[in-house]
């Protein structure tokens, strides 16, 4: 008999619920028809809900349990470690709180020193209330709520119960400062992205800044913004099939920054995206800001021309504000895109102000913005016809997150809260990636790393090697040995 069909044998015969289970499921296929039926079905539920929740609760402990147990017999322990005593540790999972017994063991070179075998084998950091799933949910949960206290409701419903109606499910809410923990907690973590199959021959990358409130102030008693530099990356555009006279963009990819180096950051995560070299174009688009525009100088080299193309919306807002006078304004749009006449434009500008004297710092203001990037939208008329939609990708990517509501940050808080929005937004899973990263280094910058994995399965022995009933594993060995 296997290790869990003998823990399901015992758990059967001690559990309570398993009983009730049976008692329902008798009352429920009795065949005549029952009153209240939608309020029966989920009663059922809910008592199918605690079952497996108080199996999974069981197996988990019981197998910690076995494993302590077997590690305790291991021929060759006594040479190294003595029992120092056994005791007993709470943790809280995704299926609910599991208390457990482990044997804490002191060095025989240095009794000072002590080691719990189960804790080191499943990593579980010493101290800790919660298991790194839990808190893995936690930070993929806060990358689409704008709200610790939602997260942590979210999180105690779900490790009470699938399904629960229990009037008092709320109690079981993790508390914000138990949230704000983990998210702290995780470090800013860098993992190579997987190289896209085909690199065009256009690039398209949209810009613009957001700026966010943070917890310190100036020296005149205002409160610090930080700018959040966002660029949102795409190949071309394409009817979106799941919504009518909508369309989406190709392979997006979204990239946030809080640093002077924007753009070397963003050239090269998108190396690991694209060969680089084999871009013939990069289209750099947004609202005319000097940032925005020192792009195209980083993208720029003797294989690709990059250009910046400024945005539609920006263009008409400044004619908007010149003039009110629909004629005038088409007159103005002529003069810009048709004639390419910058004397004709300043002419009639200049007659306007006259008109308006009163209007006349806004009038001066436009103009000076629409000379200054003259080019800027002659490219957007005539070479790129891209739409450039990033006002409405900030408002969805950062603002719905971080300034739909008033908040203030800490800066190195705010930057860990970007970062798994970013990988939320790419479709890069927060929950795998805090997984694979605990127990890795912080590198020079800051950063840990997560290197490529590769498929070494070629070098794998016979299954039997690996089978789970091995008396001790291979990095066990060095603590034993």
């Amino acid at each position: 008999m296997s290790i869990l069909s003998q823990l399901l044998s015992e758990f059967l015969d001690s559990s309570n619920l398993f009983s009730n289970i049976c008692n329902k499921a008798n009352s429920f296929t009795y065949p005549f028809v029952l009153k209240n039926q939608y309020f029966n079905t989920a009663m059922l539920i809910d008592e199918i809900g605690k079952f497996s929740y108080s199996l999974a609760q069981f197996t988990f402990k019981a197998i910690l349990e076995k494993a302590d147990t077997e590690f305790r017999n291991l021929p060759g322990r006594t040479d190294r470690w003595y029992v120092k005593n056994t005791r007993y540790r709470t943790i809280t999972t995704p299926f609910g709180d599991v208390t457990y017994k482990r044997t804490i063991y002191s060095s025989r070179l240095d009794r000072k020193k002590l080691f719990c075998y189960v804790d080191e084998k499943f990593g579980i950091p010493k101290y800790d209330r919660y298991d790194s799933c839990v808190k893995a949910m936690a930070i993929d949960l806060y990358s689409k709520h704008n709200s610790m206290i939602k997260v942590g409701q979210i999180i105690g419903q779900y490790i009470s119960s699938p399904f629960s109606m229990d009037k008092n499910r709320s109690i079981n809410a993790l508390p914000r400062q138990t949230i704000f923990a983990f998210l702290k907690s995780r470090p800013r973590i860098r993992e190579p992205l997987s190289p896209r199959k085909i690199t065009p021959s256009h690039l398209y990358i949209m810009a613009d800044e957001k700026w966010i409130a943070l917890q310190s102030h100036n020296e005149d008693g205002t409160k610090q913004r930080n700018m959040t530099r966002a660029a949102v990356v795409f190949e071309d555009i394409e009817d979106d099939p799941s919504q009518k006279n909508r369309h989406r963009l190709v392979n997006r990819f979204v990239f946030f920054e809080n640093e002077e180096d924007f753009w070397p950051s963003l050239h090269s995560r998108l190396g690991e995206l694209y060969d680089m070299d084999k871009i013939e174009k990069i289209w750099i688009m947004g609202d005319g800001a000097s940032w925005i525009k020192n792009g195209q100088y980083e993208f720029r080299s003797p294989f690709t021309d990059a250009r910046f193309s400024l945005d539609k919306f920006h263009f008409g807002q400044s004619l908007n504000r010149i003039t009110q006078d629909e004629d005038i304004r088409d007159q103005l749009f002529e003069y810009i895109i048709e004639d390419n006449d910058k004397n004709l434009f300043k002419l009639t500008v200049e007659a306007i102000i006259e008109a308006s004297p009163e209007r006349k710092d806004i009038i001066e203001q436009n103009m000076k913005y629409i000379l200054n990037n003259w080019n800027a939208i002659q490219n957007s008329r005539k070479e790129c016809f891209m739409p450039c939609s990033m006002e409405s990708a900030i408002s969805h990517h950062i603002c719905s997150m971080f300034t739909s509501v008033p908040k203030a940050y800490i800066k190195e808080n705010l930057t860990r809260y970007l970062d798994i929005r970013m990988n939320t937004l790419n479709g890069i899973d927060n929950v795998s990636q805090y997984i694979r990263s605990i127990g890795l280094s912080e590198n020079e910058k800051g950063y840990v790393e997560i290197k490529k994995e590769y498929d070494l399965s070629i070098f794998d022995g016979p299954e039997e090697t690996y089978a789970l009933n091995l008396p001790v594993d291979s990095w066990m060995k060095n603590v034993l040995f």
